[in-house]
């Protein structure tokens, strides 16, 4: 009987033994799947704090990228206002003892450009060549052909357009030539001496994506001293 007891008391010791057990391990899993889903929650969270400050990160890059765009644009017009106003300015001081010549503008929107030229040339746009985008000449002159002519050409470089007008007058060798900047364009001037030994400057522009020739068909120096004069009023709108 003694036996019997001890044997139930020794079950019931064990069992109560168990119970802890079971009821610790219950409690460490809780606590294991709890700091696990702390865990997995934090990981989101970070995540998604990340993406969050990435975006914000190239919005304000986006932002501070627009806003330098738009400054730099701001500058660029004032700086071409201040330039043409300035160009006016000494070409009118230059005149000013020459029967009071004044300076104008022709502007070409589909080109995007814009040139002064002095109040006593007159300028014509040619309706049978195509190519000819403008032509200007001096009122005082007495025939009616262009002195200055704008013209568009087949290439898209350069030196390839300089070569062109090599062929087309014939005889005419290139003696110089050097790449320039006027107002913030770069261009090439190039000058040819013809078989007859005169010299004529050509100018070559990028302007709407072709290459234009600029060029001046009389060796006359009066009229070569205002070519160059207007060569330096010219701007192209980029």
């Amino acid at each position: 009987m003694k036996n019997t007891n001890r044997g139930a008391k020794s079950d019931l010791k064990t069992n109560s033994l168990l119970q802890i057990l079971k009821g610790r391990i219950s409690t460490i899993l809780g606590i294991v799947i709890l700091i696990a889903v702390i865990t997995v929650g934090m990981l989101f969270w970070t995540a998604s704090l990340s993406r969050q400050l990435s975006i914000i990160t190239h919005s304000l890059t986006d932002m501070t990228i627009q806003i330098r765009e738009k400054q730099s644009l701001q500058q660029k017009i004032i700086s071409e206002q201040g330039q043409r106003l300035k160009i006016l300015e000494n070409l009118q001081e230059d005149n000013t003892a020459n029967n009071k010549i004044t300076w104008q503008i022709y502007d070409n929107e589909h080109y995007n450009f814009s040139i002064q030229y002095p109040s006593n040339w007159t300028f014509v746009t040619p309706i049978f060549n195509p190519e000819t985008i403008v032509e200007f000449a001096s009122k005082t002159r007495n025939d009616n052909n262009g002195l200055i002519h704008f013209t568009i050409t087949p290439y898209d470089d350069f030196k390839e357009a300089s070569k062109k007008s090599l062929i087309i007058n014939e005889g005419a060798r290139i003696i110089d030539d050097e790449e320039i900047l006027i107002n913030d364009s770069q261009g090439l001037k190039v000058s040819y001496k013809t078989s007859e030994g005169d010299i004529f400057t050509h100018y070559f522009f990028t302007m709407d994506k072709k290459v234009i020739e600029i060029s001046l068909d009389s060796a006359d120096q009066g009229y070569n001293k205002t070519f160059e004069d207007m060569i330096m009023t010219l701007i192209i709108k980029q």
